[in-house]
């Protein structure tokens, strides 16, 4: 992520420092093409326990021998933004575009089989407040960027080999919304009347809070030193420094 991140601000400092064209109040810019979110992640250890037994929390850290946790691996999506110019050096833009659908992966369960827990769509809604700095006329226009986003966890499809050993079942896992602030910039390059070629990029620090309900099984028997198997959760919470590159093809209305 930082040898994108160097290159991206040595491309927008090159073109702060020479002359840019200029957006006119009421414009409306779309911009439509390729995204690629890479997560940065960390994640607390994996919990079990059982409310309904009155069973004490228990990491799987200790029970397993292991540090235990999620990980999330970069996606590609159908992405861009919408932006209206309030005047001339400023503009408030809104992410458009598809779910991503962001792999987790399991951290400390190999010697269980689990290396993959399933794919989760996200969806990062964003309101942002941009600012264009006006130069000489030319065909660049940089911009920078400060908001708010809120990111929706949609579908979980979980992997079977995970499914098999914790007995869970679609639909099990329960990924809590997001909700935190943004920074983005961009380029713009004009190209041939109202079309103009982008890119961009977004930082977005993601949380969430991470359920699933588990079927009886053998791990929450062996916790609570019974024969017989009773209900419980499985929880953590992850954090990801987010980045979102955009590669987009841009329409002046």
């Amino acid at each position: 992520m930082k040898k994108y991140s160097d290159i991206l601000f040595s491309i927008f400092l090159f073109v702060l420092t020479t002359s840019t064209y200029a957006y006119e109040k009421g414009e409306v810019l779309l911009r439509t093409g390729m995204a690629l979110m890479e997560p940065n992640a960390s994640s607390e250890p994996l919990v079990v326990s059982s409310p309904s037994a009155g069973l004490a929390p228990l990491s799987l850290d200790s029970f397993l021998g292991t540090e235990t946790g999620l990980g999330v691996q970069n996606s590609m999506a159908i992405a861009g933004s919408i932006s209206y110019l309030l005047g001339s050096n400023w503009g408030i833009e809104t992410l458009i575009g598809l779910p991503a659908g962001l792999k987790v992966t399991a951290k400390g369960l190999s010697a269980l089989g689990v290396d993959e827990v399933g794919t989760v769509d996200v969806l990062p809604l964003t309101a942002s407040v941009q600012y264009y700095p006006r130069y000489r006329s030319s065909a660049f226009q940089p911009y920078f960027g400060f908001g708010a986003y809120y990111a929706y966890f949609g579908e979980v499809r979980l992997d079977n080999e995970l499914k098999a050993v914790f007995a869970f079942q679609d639909g099990a896992f329960d990924f809590e919304s997001s909700i935190g602030y943004t920074m983005n910039g961009g380029i713009d390059w004009q190209l041939k009347g109202q079309w103009f070629a982008s890119f961009s990029f977004y930082y977005i620090h993601l949380e969430t809070n991470i359920q699933a309900d588990m079927d009886p099984n053998f791990y929450l028997a062996l916790a609570s030193g019974s024969a017989t198997p009773v209900a419980g959760e499985l929880e953590t919470k992850v954090e990801a420094d987010t980045m979102i590159y955009f590669v987009t093809a841009g329409y002046r209305f």
